[in-house]
């Protein structure tokens, strides 16, 4: 049995069981659309880089969301590990979303985990929630490593 540690609970996980965990941070505001960062992981083959995984993801989001469009990509390093930041939107004129994905691979021996931290708005509204938000991102911190850097 492994120990889950979460927000104000614990539980023992068995080991065939898997976490996958989201946890989604509501910040604060005065209007109508809440923003918010939500931090996953997913394990994936050894043999599977980041880019493949950032890849296939965005497919998906091409398949499933309405007028999406990629405003940004950088690729790089973050604290010795693969990164990738991208920014997206998506959705009608009205109520039109911006994300900022960062995916961050981190290579656990014979599994590999890609952590993906997700920062959400109103596209006419992401620059105002844009520093909270990296705040946040800048604050998220892997058991033993370093401040996450955002771009």
């Amino acid at each position: 049995m492994q120990n889950f540690q979460g927000s104000g609970f614990a539980v023992n996980i068995p080991e065939q069981c898997q976490d996958l965990s989201c946890y989604t941070f509501l910040l604060p505001t005065d209007k109508q659309y809440t923003p918010q960062v939500s931090i996953k992981f997913d394990r994936v083959s050894i043999d599977e880089d980041l880019n493949t995984f950032t890849s296939r993801q965005e497919m998906s989001l091409l398949e499933n969301l309405e007028d999406y469009k990629m405003l940004n990509q950088i690729e790089g390093k973050q604290e010795g590990r693969d990164a990738i930041i991208k920014t997206i939107e998506w959705g009608n004129k009205e109520g039109r979303i911006c994300q900022q994905l960062i995916y961050l691979l981190e290579k656990m021996g014979s599994t590999n985990r890609i952590y993906t931290i997700t920062c959400t708005d109103l596209a006419e509204n992401f620059s105002q929630s844009r520093s909270t938000m990296n705040e946040i991102v800048r604050s998220f911190k892997l058991s033993s490593t370093h401040h996450v850097k955002v771009a």
